[in-house]
């Protein structure tokens, strides 16, 4: 990690020694100017931030200090360098402004500034922009409440569509010109479904993926770590405990045998780790049924999304034979 920041700095402090023409500065209005070759870098950057292959990070760096020297050679006007620097800025201006997580100082307290502002107006998120409705909605099945012997009350659910389908007039091109995009149901490796509505995936479906299939990976982890390690260490630990209230009782001390029976009476090692398993063995089981209704409720909103294309693509014929009528009959 250490090795991608000192790569960063160099080409940050040489980026900006750059000369270059106004033509292709690209300043933002009301923002402080960065150089274009500087916003390319941090783009970069925060791009291929979550790249942990030795083979990907390797070929990266062996880029990165080759522009380094680019840069070295750019810094003198009418170079070769300087010349090819500036061709590509002509032919691909840069982001107009550089990733979030990449933002400076003056960006980062102008964001907080604002955040004050709304909080004591008592302006909400909310407030200035609505939330859509959720893809699926899960809602208790009715009359199926039950109790369990401790009380805790446990009931059945399901999965239900979070709105209609869109109109085909609300859709890009309208009636005439509008396609309905049917979207796909996937799964990951782990299991967990998800509509996938296009291309690029949206950042913020992806960081809840990612959340997910991290959190169910860890609780297979560590069930399998009690069931195999700790369950066989725990064994060791009953035993031993056998063999010390043994030698207690052999070796003849007032009250040793009601010291053994009290002492059998408690929770084995063994039970404590059993307990832990079951407990995560149903949690992982229960993700797995919600996973199994979640999959039901996509695969309906993909068959209404599939049976409105279908429709609307036989209508949009009828009314293409219609007009070709019309014009024919002129």
């Amino acid at each position: 990690m250490s090795g991608r920041f000192a790569l960063y700095k160099a080409l940050a402090q040489r980026a900006r020694r750059v000369p270059l023409p106004n033509h292709v500065t690209y300043p933002v209005p009301d923002k402080p100017y960065v150089s274009p070759i500087l916003r390319f870098i941090r783009h970069s950057f925060q791009q291929n931030r979550a790249d942990t292959s030795p083979r990907l990070v390797l070929a990266a760096l062996n880029s990165g200090y080759k522009f380094v020297e680019l840069l070295d050679a750019a810094q003198t006007a009418d170079s070769p360098a300087h010349k090819s620097i500036v061709d590509f800025l002509e032919r691909r201006p840069p982001p107009k402004r550089p990733p979030p997580a990449m933002r400076g100082k003056v960006q980062r307290a102008a964001k907080q500034a604002r955040k004050r502002l709304r909080k004591e107006q008592g302006i909400t998120a909310d407030d200035e922009k609505p939330r859509q409705p959720p893809v699926i909605i899960r809602r208790i099945i009715p009359g199926s409440e039950k109790r369990l012997p401790d009380g805790t009350a446990t009931h059945i659910y399901d999965y239900v569509p979070g709105q209609g389908p869109r109109p085909l007039s609300e859709l890009p091109g309208g009636v005439e010109h509008g396609r309905r995009f049917v979207p796909r149901l996937v799964s990951e490796v782990s299991g967990i479904p998800f509509l996938r509505m296009g291309k690029p995936q949206s950042p913020i479906l992806s960081r809840a993926l990612r959340f997910k299939i991290a959190k169910r990976q860890q609780r297979q982890m560590l069930a399998s770590a009690m069931r195999v390690d700790l369950m066989a260490q725990a064994e060791d630990e009953d035993l031993w405990e056998t063999n010390l209230a043994k030698a207690l009782i052999d070796s003849g001390e007032p009250g040793a045998k009601q010291f053994a029976k009290e002492t059998a009476k408690e929770p084995t090692f063994r039970s404590a780790v059993m307990h832990g398993y079951k407990y995560l063995n149903g949690l992982l089981n229960l993700e797995t049924a919600d996973m199994l209704l979640r999959s039901k409720a996509y695969l309906r909103i993909v068959d209404r999304e599939r049976e409105l294309a279908a429709k609307e693509e036989i209508e949009r014929q009828a009314r293409r034979k219609q007009k070709e009528k019309e014009e024919a009959s002129k």
